[in-house]
């Protein structure tokens, strides 16, 4: 089978397959980038969650409004931060996750195939090429979901924080901590043209069904596995 590729086709498929391999390695830099982030929201939980305990050692007032003060600034920083992984990254999320749709379309396409046709020669190869995609899918857009969940969760932690006796300056403080978290939620897009984040799914892998759907009706009846090697001279064992 080797003999009949030409010398055109071996260069595509290696051009191909380093490009892909590029592809992988930018990907897992992003999702560096964000457990890095989600390690810092789950700090900044955690100093609100001490903040607001009221088991230990008892915490001045002035010391919760200066603890809350800085807080604030970092999350600020995170925000700004969380914005430039996903501009820095978009467009690069977008052509793999329109990759793995093309990938998981066509993959899906030859599982059906292959159990289409008599033969069944390719059925378990189509299965195991159609577990990766379908893996990569669920860890880049869980990943990103575990941030966003880690970001959304600190305003239910600094509202425990209003349990304390607070005088109105820290009160007043938490209040506009609470606005700007309610109003500059974070998230991480696909060069803006949809969230990266678990129900996201939802939609592409409906999208991904309803070509499969279109695609299905367009396979022959009557061609065969078969058919096809002996078309392009190709012997099984």
């Amino acid at each position: 089978m080797f003999n009949s590729l030409s010398k055109s086709s071996l260069e595509f498929i290696l051009t191909d397959t380093q490009c892909t391999t590029i592809e992988q390695l930018k990907n897992s830099f992003f999702l560096v980038h964000v457990l890095y982030l989600r390690n810092r929201y789950r700090v900044l939980n955690n100093e609100l969650q001490q903040t607001a305990s009221t088991a230990g050692r008892a915490i001045s007032p002035e010391a919760i409004h200066r603890r809350l003060v800085h807080l604030k600034a970092m999350q600020n920083l995170l925000k700004d931060l969380t914005g430039e992984v996903s501009d820095r990254f978009g467009w690069q999320l977008f052509a793999v996750i329109t990759m793995l749709f093309i990938c998981t379309t066509i993959d899906g396409y030859w599982m059906y195939a292959s159990l289409h046709y008599d033969g069944n020669l390719y059925k378990v190869e189509s299965f195991l090429c159609g577990i990766s995609p379908v893996l990569m899918f669920f860890v880049l857009f869980n990943t990103c979901q575990k941030c966003v969940d880690e970001g959304e969760i600190t305003f239910y932690y600094l509202h425990n924080v209003l349990n304390r006796v607070l005088p109105q300056t820290t009160i007043t403080l938490i209040e506009n901590f609470s606005k700007q978290l309610d109003n500059e939620q974070i998230n991480f897009s696909a060069a803006n043209f949809f969230d990266i984040r678990l129900s996201s799914l939802t939609m592409i892998f409906g999208s991904i069904t309803s070509y499969l759907v279109i695609y299905i009706n367009f396979i022959p009846k009557t061609d065969t596995f078969n058919d096809y090697n002996k078309e392009h001279n190709l012997v099984t064992t």
